[in-house]
């Protein structure tokens, strides 16, 4: 009943191992190794290990070891070991060792360990350990709108408007 199914499921629970399950489905709880659930899904909870969730989803939590969510979501929460969010995604809390945010977010939280954060942000703070703007910051080179960058970001290279910089500035050029 969980493989080629032609269907959309409204409020279906899959759990473990199901490979193929292809169809539009609305408030779905997928468990662990689902690897090929490719339809839009909204309010979808997915959970660890899964390789190729690669739709549109609104509201969408997902967890750890997710390496290829590629469309937009709208207030999404990744958490750890996110690799390639490459997204706009709106309102969007990333946590630790993000390495490949490259869209456009608006009031967006960055933890520590963002290193390619590229694009424009809106109500950005940047502390330390962001080239240019806390100590020790050597290529901050945009305008930044009140964005807050945490700690350990080398490259944050977008327009930041009404930024507070501390000392150790040694490259900010715009």
């Amino acid at each position: 009943p969980y493989a080629n199914t032609s269907m959309p499921c409204a409020n279906t629970s899959l759990r473990k191992h199901r490979l193929a399950q292809t169809q539009a489905c609305a408030n779905t709880s997928m468990g662990k190794h689902k690897h090929a659930q490719r339809q839009p899904c909204a309010n979808t909870t997915l959970h660890k290990h899964k390789l190729a969730q690669t739709q549109a989803c609104a509201n969408t939590s997902m967890r750890k070891h997710k390496h290829a969510q590629r469309q937009p979501c709208a207030n999404t929460t990744l958490r750890k070991d996110k690799l390639a969010q490459t997204q706009a995604c709106t309102n969007t809390s990333m946590g630790k060792h993000k390495l490949a945010q490259t869209q456009a977010c608006a009031n967006t939280s960055m933890g520590k360990h963002k290193h390619a954060q590229t694009q424009p942000c809106a109500n950005t703070t940047l502390r330390k350990h962001n080239p240019a703007m806390g100590k020790h910051k050597h290529a901050q080179t945009q305008p930044c709108a009140n964005t807050t960058l945490r700690k350990h970001n080398p490259t944050q290279t977008q327009a930041c408007a009404n930024t507070s910089m501390r000392r150790h500035k040694a490259a900010q050029t715009q």
